[in-house]
Parts: C-alpha cells; sequence; structure tokens
C-alpha cells in the first residue's frame, strides 16, 4: 500500500502541475507551438494517468486475490473444526450408546428356594432381576454351566444364548470404540477423557465379573462341534470371548 500511495502522489502532483510545466519554454524545448495546448497537455499527460491507472488496478487485484485467499483459508479451517466436532460428538454419542448398554444390560436368574413347612419340604422358585454391574456378575458366573450343557445337546451357546451373543457384541463395540479414539483426528486430551470414560466402564463393571470365573472359562474347550440343520459348526468359544477381552485389556489396562 505504501507503493501505491507513492504512485497515487505522484501521478497527482505531475498531473496537477503539468498545465503549468507544458506552457513554459525550456531552452530549447517549446510545446507552447504545438497546437492547441489542451490537446498537448492531454496527449503527454494521457500516458501518465493510464499508467497510474494500470498500477492501481495491479494493486488492486492483488489485493482481491489476497483476500480471496484470505477467505479460503478461513473456509478450510471453519470446516477443519466442523470435522473436529463431528468426530467428538461421534465419538460422545458412540460412547454414550455403550455406557447405556452396560447399565441396561440385564438378567434374570431362577434360584430353588427348599421350604420346610408342617415337615413338608416344598421347592420354590425365587426370580432375581439383575442389572448393569450386577447383571454381567450374575450371568458371567452361570454362564460356563450354560455353555457345557448346551454343548452337550450339540447345541451352539452363541444360537441358543441370546444374551451371550448380546454379550460377544457389546464386548466388540467396547473394542471397537477404543480403536477409534486412538486412531481419531482430536487432541490428546480429547482422546484421555474418552479412553477414560470408556475404561472406566469396562473396567468397573465388566472385567470383574470375567476375572472372578477365569478359572472355569479356561476349562470350556477351545473348540466345540455343534449339529446344526446345515450339518457340523465349529464354536471357537474361547477365541470369540476371550480374544476380545485380551484385546480390550492390552488398550487400556
Amino acid at each position: 500500500m505504501k507503493s501505491v500511495k507513492l504512485w497515487l502522489l505522484a501521478g497527482v502532483v505531475l498531473t496537477v502541475i503539468s498545465p503549468f510545466i507544458f506552457t513554459r519554454t525550456f531552452g530549447i524545448i517549446n510545446f507552447q507551438e504545438t497546437g492547441p495546448i489542451g490537446d498537448t497537455i492531454g496527449g503527454i499527460t494521457a500516458p501518465i494517468t493510464n499508467l497510474i491507472g494500470a498500477i492501481l488496478v495491479f494493486y488492486a487485484l492483488r489485493a482481491q486475490i489476497d483476500a480471496n485467499e484470505l477467505v479460503r483459508k478461513q473456509f478450510e479451517q471453519q470446516q477443519k473444526e466442523e470435522n473436529a466436532r463431528k468426530k467428538l460428538f461421534y465419538l460422545a454419542e458412540n460412547i454414550n450408546t455403550i455406557r447405556n448398554d452396560i447399565n441396561d444390560f440385564s438378567y434374570t436368574s431362577n434360584t430353588k428356594t427348599t421350604i420346610t413347612e408342617g415337615g413338608v419340604r416344598e421347592v420354590d422358585k425365587e426370580i432375581i432381576p439383575y442389572k448393569g454391574a450386577s447383571a454381567f456378575s450374575a450371568y458371567i458366573k452361570v454362564l460356563p454351566n450354560l455353555i457345557n450343557y448346551y454343548s452337550n445337546q450339540g447345541l451352539d451357546p452363541f444360537e441358543s444364548l441370546p444374551k451371550l451373543f448380546e454379550l460377544e457384541k457389546l464386548l466388540e463395540m467396547i473394542n471397537n470404540i477404543i480403536d477409534s479414539v486412538n486412531t481419531a483426528d482430536i487432541s490428546n486430551e480429547d482422546k484421555k477423557y474418552f479412553m477414560s470414560v470408556v475404561a472406566y466402564q469396562y473396567i468397573s463393571k465388566i472385567k470383574p465379573a470375567f476375572n472372578s470365573k477365569i478359572q472355569e472359562y479356561k476349562s470350556i474347550p477351545t473348540h466345540l462341534t455343534f449339529k446344526s440343520d446345515f450339518g457340523e459348526s465349529e464354536s471357537v468359544f474361547t477365541d470369540r470371548i476371550w480374544s476380545i477381552i485380551s484385546s480390550i485389556d492390552s488398550k487400556i489396562l
């Protein structure tokens, strides 16, 4: 802008003093005999004013280009911030879904109680509902027996026990969200926050239940073969469950 102002000032000064200059005689140079003095002055000053105009247009275009580049960078920054906001929202929503699924995980057990009244022994069925962390503890406690029962019947536990299938998918969701947080293009502070939320839900509500029954789960055969309508099928229980748990443990413990 300093150059523009200097050119503009010089052009204005030359244009203003040109009538005075071009009506004077400087040695052998005499503009007074070149025809109508107005045409002479106009013809001489026109290149100067045109040059000044061209310079001003050049700087105006350059300023417009700089402004367009600034707008483009601002737009890219806004897009980047918007994408980062969407990623944070997406991760937060998925973590909230996992948290809700963990808290809503339910299991109802049927226990038998022996009652003695007047010397008569009766068996009473007591239905106990569990939810959240207590549901994981209660279900995982009886799960080895359920797996052995259905496997002895030649049935696939993952097909016969919907709650087992639900548990597997929930563990997969936790494992996947951990990978999403680790690979997300977000700040380290946000990653630490999201990981702490997921780790708390897993460590406090799911992991202890498995730790308490780890010896019983280790006794379950790795490969179980079952009969189905389509012939024999193989259910790799240990691989399907414990591999997910091992993957989660390696990332947050």
